[in-house]
């Protein structure tokens, strides 16, 4: 049976206005939280690996770290981010499922990148949710039938509603520990974390 084609969605437009800086640039553990993010899509082996960006630094690390990492640049940012999920599935309209991932979970693994791109190669049409047993986070999956939805969302919200849309269609995938889905909003966020972990 011939696997899905599949595709993994960085988004990485948001303004980190919480953070009071570009997040994306700043370090983690001494490397920027954009290279590790980068670096594990690359890791997971999925077919294509599309970064959704507003940020000219951002797009020079991803050249530069990650040359096979397609580049897709945000104009709109201000839309929020429904506006990075319509340019990723835009970009991405030949595959069969993508998976969207943010880039403010640094200790996000790629075993867990590894069974969501997995799972959408089985071509089932579930939607795919992280979930540490307690809660939901991201990465999140869909496969191609729902990208007519998710086009059609506006403003700053994420794929959280299409998933709200269809309760009965969504599977967990299991993650090994509960940091894997913490992002980062606050500098303390980050702090905490780097000593925790």
């Amino acid at each position: 049976m011939l696997k899905e084609k599949v595709a993994l969605v960085l988004l990485a437009s948001g303004k980190s206005t919480r953070y009071g800086k570009n997040k994306l640039l700043d370090e983690y553990k001494g490397i920027p939280m954009i290279e590790i993010a980068l670096q594990k899509a690359v890791e997971s082996k999925v077919e294509r690996v599309i970064l959704v960006t507003a940020y000219p630094a951002v797009e020079e690390i991803a050249r530069k770290k990650c040359p096979s990492v397609e580049i897709v640049h945000n104009n709109s940012s201000e839309k929020g981010i429904s506006q990075s999920l319509k340019l990723g599935i835009t970009a991405a309209k030949d595959t069969t499922g993508c998976v969207f991932m943010v880039c403010d979970q640094p200790e996000l693994s790629v075993k867990t990148l590894h069974k969501m791109i997995g799972a959408l190669q089985k071509g089932e049409n579930f939607i795919y949710v992280c979930s540490d047993g307690k809660r939901r986070g991201n990465p999140a999956a869909f496969p191609k039938q729902y990208y007519p939805e998710l086009l059609n969302i506006t403003g700053d919200r994420g794929g959280q509603q299409v998933i709200k849309n269809h309760p009965d269609k969504v599977r967990e995938i299991p993650v090994e520990s509960e940091t894997e889905l913490l992002d980062i909003d606050y500098i303390e966020d980050k702090k905490q974390l780097e000593r925790e972990v």
